[in-house]
C-alpha cells in the first residue's frame, strides 16, 4: 500500500511523505504508483520552475519512498501561495486516486 502523509501548520501543507508501493501490477507496469510518482515530481518540479523556490525546500528520496518539507520562511508572500496552491493541487489528485484504489492508497493527515 501506497501511504501519503500531509503535515498541516496553520492550515497550510508544510510537508509530505509518500511511502510504500500499490503492488497493484509487476514493477514497471503500476499505474497507480506511476500516477503517484507523476503527480508529485510534477508538483516538485513547477514549485522549482515555475515558482522558483528550489532553495525553499528539503526533499529526500530513497528506493522510491519520497519526503519534502516546504520552508515557506524563505519565500515571499505571492511564492507561499503558489506554492500552497500546487501543493493542494497533488493532494486533490491524490485524494481522486484514493477514491478510485483505497486498497492500494491511503492519505492521512498530522496537525503541527
Amino acid at each position: 500500500m501506497i501511504r501519503v502523509e500531509f503535515t498541516l501548520f496553520d492550515g497550510s501543507i508544510v510537508d509530505f511523505s509518500i511511502k510504500g508501493h500499490a503492488d497493484l501490477a509487476e514493477e514497471g507496469k503500476d499505474i497507480l504508483c506511476a500516477a503517484v510518482s507523476i503527480y508529485s515530481i510534477n508538483t516538485i518540479n513547477s514549485l522549482t520552475e515555475i515558482v522558483g523556490v528550489e532553495d525553499a525546500f528539503d526533499i529526500k528520496a530513497d528506493k522510491g519512498d519520497l519526503y519534502l518539507k516546504i520552508r515557506y520562511e524563505l519565500m515571499t508572500d505571492p511564492q507561499k501561495e503558489q506554492a500552497e496552491l500546487l501543493l493542494r493541487s497533488m493532494e486533490l489528485a491524490f485524494k481522486s486516486l484514493e477514491n478510485e484504489y483505497n486498497k492500494y492508497l491511503k492519505i492521512c493527515y498530522k496537525e503541527v
